[in-house]
């Protein structure tokens, strides 16, 4: 039963992921991540991690699509600066790099290269502690200046998303 949600969501993910890379429409685009975002949230479910679906869902899904959507409407793209699809030299070099990361991420799954040790972190222990206090203890502890730095990012992207959006007087 879980190897058929698990391609099910896969089926989602994948599906979600192409839309938004490949449909003209930006709206269309924000809408095929969201789909993709909440098809990462079931894996998570999957996984038996509830509380990282749940802010999957709620700041990825919620916020940061709200954000993504509201940009795109401040935007106004009209018909008229949607461009005709041409094959030019930036898409060639693109589906090119594309190709090589496919070939390089075959060559990973298949070879066997994601082998690692065990950490210290070991289900038995996840499950006396619980999940979401884990997840605090080692986003806050080892993780806490990768924590900032993404805390800042978004910051500034919020701050650059206003001044874009910003009438002039």
């Amino acid at each position: 039963m879980e190897l058929i949600l698990f391609a099910i969501l896969a089926i989602i993910a994948v599906a979600g992921a192409l839309v938004t890379v490949t449909h003209r429409n930006p709206v269309y685009c924000a809408m095929g991540l969201v789909l993709c975002f909440i098809a990462i949230a079931g894996f998570f479910l999957l996984l038996n991690a509830p509380f990282l679906a749940a802010v999957q869902v709620i700041i990825y899904a919620g916020s940061i699509m709200t954000l993504f959507i509201f940009v795109i409407m401040l935007m106004d793209l009209g018909r008229e600066n949607v461009h005709k699809l041409r094959v030019t030299f930036g898409r060639l070099v693109a589906s090119l790099l594309g190709f090589i990361l496919l070939l390089e991420l075959l060559l990973v799954v298949n070879g066997g290269l994601l082998t690692g040790k065990m950490g210290d972190w070991t289900p038995e222990k996840i499950k006396t502690i619980g999940h979401t206090k884990v997840l605090g203890q080692v986003l806050l502890t080892e993780y806490l200046y990768p924590f900032e730095a993404i805390s800042l990012l978004l910051v500034v992207a919020m701050v650059g998303a206003i001044l874009i959006g910003k009438k002039k007087a």
